[in-house]
């Protein structure tokens, strides 16, 4: 049995009472914020698009204090579609005018973990990525000086290599470091700047990539011997087991 939804306008649109055909919602990255796409919304309601952008014409004024507010076009099958992408207090608002069915409740529920999800690698990136960059830009340079030294390692295995070595020097296995705790990202951090500084400045002196590699080696597992004295975190945290 279908449930109904009604617009301002007082067109009704037909929306499905079950919450398991929820699906994962996907956020559109934009310069300033994480947003979601009006039409995204529209169908995981089951609604017509142009009825759910009518309630957003109806409140416009509402919208527009939540944060700043545009409506796109892109051409789908040829024609313009309009659309918008609305910030996360936008969301919560536009689902604040729909009856508070199962199936608004799940896509309320949705969309709050959807965006936390998104503070969250947004929260990770901030922490430890611009030294992950560093790091990589040197293992990139690395990789050429040792090719044109004759040697056949692709350079996709500098790379891995390089994490791998931050990830056993703290104990970390393959994928976990967006379980750690923030002060433990500070960690990774600096050591991907270790890496980062060793690595050019092993290029300059032209050192052999294997000797660079175990020099830095040995910088990075004595720093992570150093920090793990000074972590005050629980013992489930991952970064406090010693390297095997």
């Amino acid at each position: 049995m279908n449930t109904t939804y009604q617009t301002p306008s007082g067109v009704t649109a037909s929306a499905r009472p079950e919450t398991s055909n929820i699906a994962t919602i996907q956020l559109t990255n934009t310069k300033d914020q994480p947003r979601v796409d009006s039409r995204v919304i529209a169908e995981q309601l089951n609604i017509q698009h142009k009825n759910l952008l009518g309630i957003i014409d109806s409140y416009l004024d509402d919208f527009v204090e939540l944060g700043t507010f545009a409506f796109k076009t892109r051409k789908s099958k040829g024609r313009p579609t309009r659309y918008a992408l609305l910030n996360e207090d936008q969301s919560y608002l536009l689902l604040t005018y729909a009856k508070n069915t199962p199936l608004v409740r799940a896509l309320k529920l949705n969309l709050v973990k959807a965006f936390k999800q998104s503070r969250e690698g947004l929260a990770i990136q901030k922490d430890y990525l611009p030294f992950y960059h560093s790091m990589h830009e040197s293992v990139k340079l690395l990789a050429k000086q040792a090719s044109d030294n004759g040697s056949k390692t692709p350079e996709y295995v500098f790379h891995m290599t390089y994490n791998k070595l931050i990830n056993n020097a703290f104990g970390l296995s393959s994928g976990s470091r967006k379980e750690i705790t923030s002060q433990e990202r500070v960690f990774i951090s600096a050591a991907q700047a270790i890496a980062a500084r060793g690595l050019e400045d092993g290029i300059k002196s032209g050192i052999n990539h294997k000797e660079l590699y175990q020099y830095i080696k040995a910088q990075i597992f004595d720093y992570a011997k150093s920090v793990r004295s000074l972590c005050f975190t629980d013992g489930s945290s991952q970064i406090m087991r010693s390297p095997s």
